[in-house]
C-alpha cells in the first residue's frame, strides 16, 4: 500500500472515530507485527483487518465472535459484528459463520456455500468469506502473499486431570483421567527405555475418546514391554489433526508382582 493510500486510510480511521463510528477495541490481529492483517477481494482489492494499528479498532477473534471493523481501500468501513444478522460468530473451535455488513456493499457472509472461513491452530484465518454485492474474499493466499492471523488459538483439545504409570505382574498399567475433551478425537501412546530416546508409539489403533467438551473420562491401558525401565508418553488427537503430547512418565517394570510407580499432576 503506498503512502498516499496510507495517509488516507488514516485520516478516514481518524474522522470516522471522531464521529463515533469507530470505536477502540481489543483487537488482537497481526501479533507478529509483519502485516499479516490483509484478506483480498476479488472485485474490491485489499481488506485490512487492523486498520487502526494495534490496539485500534481491527478485528478481535474471541471464542465465540469475530467483532470489530476491517478497511477496504476501494469499499470503506466493514462492521464485523452488526446488530442485525448477529455478526460473525466462533464456534470455539475456529469455524466462523455469520454475517458482515459492509456500509457501501451489503452483506458478508463468513459461511457460505461452497466456502467458508476457518481459523487454524497457528491463529490463521483461511478460506472465503461471500459478499452479495461483492463476489469472493480470499482470507489467505501464500503465492501473493497474503494472510490475516490472530493471537487467538484453538482450545486446548484436552484438559488433563493426571497421567500415571504403574507395574503390575511383569506389565506396565498406564493410566490417565481427563477433566474436559473438546473435539477430542482419541489418544495414541509411546515408550521408550531412555528419557531422550525416539519413542515409538505402541497402540495399533487410536484409542477412541469418552469425554467431550464439558466432561472428562478416565481410560487405562495395559502394555507388556519386558523387564526394565521404560518412559511413556500419551498424545491426544482431536478432529482437526491438532495433537498435544504428555508426559513422560517413568515405570520400573518387574516380574512377578513388584511394582513401582510414578504419579503426577499433569502440566500442559
Amino acid at each position: 500500500m503506498n503512502k498516499k493510500k496510507m495517509g488516507i486510510m488514516i485520516l478516514s480511521i481518524s474522522v470516522m472515530i471522531g464521529m463515533g463510528v469507530v470505536t477502540a477495541r481489543a483487537e488482537n490481529t497481526d501479533p507478529d507485527n509483519d502485516d499479516s492483517q490483509y484478506a483480498y477481494g476479488e472485485n474490491v482489492g485489499y481488506l485490512n483487518f487492523e486498520p487502526g494499528g494495534n490496539g485500534g479498532s481491527g478485528a478481535e477473534v474471541t471464542n465465540s465472535a469475530v467483532t470489530g471493523y476491517v478497511w477496504g481501500e476501494n469499499i470503506g468501513w466493514i462492521n464485523l459484528s452488526p446488530v442485525s444478522y448477529g455478526g460473525v460468530t466462533n464456534d470455539g473451535a475456529g469455524n466462523l459463520s455469520g454475517y458482515a455488513w459492509g456500509e457501501n456493499v451489503g452483506w458478508i457472509n463468513f459461511k457460505p456455500t461452497g466456502g467458508g472461513v476457518t481459523i487454524g491452530a497457528d491463529g490463521v484465518f483461511d478460506g472465503w468469506a461471500w459478499g452479495e454485492n461483492i463476489g469472493w474474499i480470499h482470507l489467505k493466499n501464500a503465492a501473493i502473499p497474503y494472510k490475516v492471523k490472530t493471537v487467538w488459538a484453538q482450545p486446548t483439545a484436552v484438559t488433563l486431570v493426571s497421567f500415571d504409570a504403574e507395574s503390575g505382574n511383569g506389565k506396565a498399567i498406564l493410566s490417565w483421567q481427563t477433566a474436559t475433551e473438546a473435539d477430542n478425537a482419541g489418544f495414541n501412546l509411546y515408550r521408550v527405555n531412555t528419557k531422550n530416546g525416539n519413542y515409538k508409539k505402541i497402540n495399533d489403533t487410536l484409542v477412541p475418546a469418552k469425554g467431550d467438551a464439558v466432561s472428562g473420562a478416565s481410560y487405562n491401558y495395559i502394555d507388556t514391554p519386558g523387564c526394565g525401565t521404560f518412559y511413556y508418553k500419551l498424545e491426544d488427537v482431536d478432529y482437526y489433526g491438532v495433537s498435544t503430547m504428555h508426559g513422560p512418565e517413568k515405570v520400573r517394570v518387574k516380574s512377578g508382582k513388584n511394582a513401582s510407580r510414578r504419579t503426577k499432576k499433569a502440566r500442559r
